[in-house]
């Protein structure tokens, strides 16, 4: 049996027993990705349930790997200050690829849930054309000089590099 599924069944059997702090400690110790996949094989009720019982940073990064009608539809039933809370911890790109295919309400419901540069950025970049290199990059980067000694640019990574997706 692949460990994958072996998880997902040892999820389904502390959810079905309502054992719900150990499933959310097992939960939040795995990868966002099973836990996406897991989330999207439930019932829509239990789909949002399970997803307020993921931490902050697990619950945003799962959100980024699940499929659009999951992600829509938790941010659908979700409250404002619970859409703030995922948009401030996604990256960028995620959250635009989410808004590039959501509903209109649910684009509305995001935006008015982010700050004014927040906004800007998603609005900026969701003018680009779809797979153009101005919708594919971001801007979450941490950039670093040429004539930075190691010891420096190890210091900026270390500071911002966190919360930051991709470093050069």
């Amino acid at each position: 049996m692949e460990q994958n599924q072996t998880t997902q069944e040892e999820w389904k059997a502390l959810l079905e027993a309502g054992q719900y702090l150990p499933l959310r400690e097992k939960l939040n110790e795995d990868n966002p990705a099973d836990v996406a996949e897991f989330l999207e094989e439930l019932a829509p009720d239990k789909q949002l349930f399970l997803f307020r019982l993921l931490s902050r940073d697990m619950a945003a990064e799962a959100f980024s790997h699940l499929d659009n009608d999951t992600q829509e539809h938790i941010v659908h039933f979700i409250t404002d200050q619970e859409v703030r809370q995922i948009i401030d911890d996604l990256f960028l790109d995620d959250t635009v690829d989410f808004l590039e295919e959501a509903p209109a309400e649910l684009v509305e419901k995001v935006l008015r849930n982010t700050d004014r540069e927040t906004r800007a950025l998603i609005n900026r970049f969701l003018r680009y054309p779809e797979n153009s290199a101005g919708s594919l990059m971001t801007v979450e980067f941490v950039h670093l000089y040429e004539n930075m000694t190691a010891g420096r640019a190890m210091q900026i990574i270390r500071r911002i590099g966190l919360d930051k997706e991709t470093i050069y």
